[in-house]
């Protein structure tokens, strides 16, 4: 998620030191540009892809972010669906990962042709 806010009042490096040291609190993984003289800090930070969020989803939240009018609601609601996918997507991952084990249970996984895992895949 990349994100740019204009920062005034940044007169030297100590100032730029601060605001990166404030950012890294929130999200000790986002990396920090600051262009002091147009009074310009980008922050781009991977955390939301590593919670699994879509790009349309990171794009609502970082929407929710920027309106300080939000609810907390709107924010609680995009994430309390985003982990029913997940769920969803565990389970079936889960399905496969059966189906597979037990494919794997009846391959002899010798010299033979016969296979049963080529045989599931082909659908007999």
């Amino acid at each position: 998620m990349n994100q740019s806010f204009t920062v005034t009042g940044m007169t030297c490096g100590h100032c730029e030191a601060a605001v990166t040291r404030a950012i890294k609190q929130i999200d000790g993984g986002a990396q920090v540009r600051i262009d002091r003289a147009a009074n310009l800090v980008e922050v781009d930070s991977t955390r939301p892809r590593e919670l699994g969020f879509s790009m349309a989803e990171i794009a609502e939240l970082v929407a929710l972010w920027q309106d300080r009018q939000r609810a907390s609601a709107d924010v609680k609601r995009l994430a309390q669906a985003h982990v029913r996918d997940l769920e969803q997507r565990i389970a079936a991952l889960q399905a496969m990962r059966r189906t597979l084990q037990n494919l794997l249970r009846h391959c002899h996984g010798d010299a033979r042709p016969d296979c049963p895992i080529l045989d599931e895949l082909a659908g007999h």
